[in-house]
C-alpha cells in the first residue's frame, strides 16, 4: 500500500502546484517561476513480490504504478535469489560473486565476522549506487535498504534511514 500513498502524495503535490500556478495567473502576477529539478533516479524494491502478483491478484497500488509506467519489462534475479544478495545486486549492478553478499546470513571465516540482521555497507565489495551518486557530486538518500548502514570506503549517503 505504500506505492498507493506515494502516488497519492505525487498527485496531491501536482494538484497543489497547478492550483498555485492558476491562482497566480488569475491574480495577474503571471506564471510562477519553475524551479529547475535535477535529474532524479528512484529505485524501489518490493521484496517478496512475485512477477505475476499484480496480474493474479487485485492490487490497486501495483495496477496504478503499471498504468503510469512504473513497471519493469523483465527482471533477471541473481543467484542466490535471496533478499540481501538481490538488494546488493540492485545497489551495485554486480552479482553476488563480485559484491560478496551471498546469503541473508553467513560467516566470513577470514574476518571471523558474521553477516546477518544489520548488514553494513562495508560488507559490499562493489560500490553501491548511493556512493557513486555522492562521489559524482549528487545527493543520495537511502531508506531501509539492506547493506546500507555506515560508510562504504569513507562515503555515506546524504540522507539515511536504517534498514529494519
Amino acid at each position: 500500500m505504500r506505492g498507493h500513498k506515494v502516488l497519492s502524495l505525487w498527485r496531491c503535490s501536482l494538484a497543489a502546484a497547478l492550483a498555485l500556478g492558476l491562482s497566480s495567473v488569475l491574480s495577474g502576477a503571471g506564471p510562477p517561476a519553475v524551479p529547475k529539478i535535477p535529474p532524479t533516479v528512484v529505485l524501489l524494491s518490493m521484496d517478496g513480490v512475485r512477477w505475476d502478483y499484480p496480474a493474479r491478484n487485485h492490487l490497486p497500488a501495483f495496477e496504478a504504478m503499471a498504468r503510469e509506467g512504473w513497471k519493469a519489462q523483465r527482471l533477471t534475479p541473481p543467484f542466490p535469489s535471496l533478499t540481501f544478495a538481490s538488494h546488493a545486486t540492485l545497489a551495485t549492478g554486480a552479482g553476488p560473486s563480485r559484491h560478496g553478499i551471498v546469503a541473508n546470513s553467513f560467516l566470513d571465516r577470514a574476518l571471523d565476522r558474521r553477516f546477518s540482521d544489520e548488514p553494513e555497507a562495508s560488507w559490499l565489495k562493489a560500490a553501491p549506487l548511493w556512493v557513486l551518486c555522492e562521489r559524482a557530486g549528487m545527493r543520495a538518500a537511502v531508506r531501509s535498504w539492506p547493506s546500507s548502514r555506515g560508510a562504504w570506503n569513507g562515503t555515506s549517503p546524504s540522507y539515511f534511514n536504517a534498514y529494519e
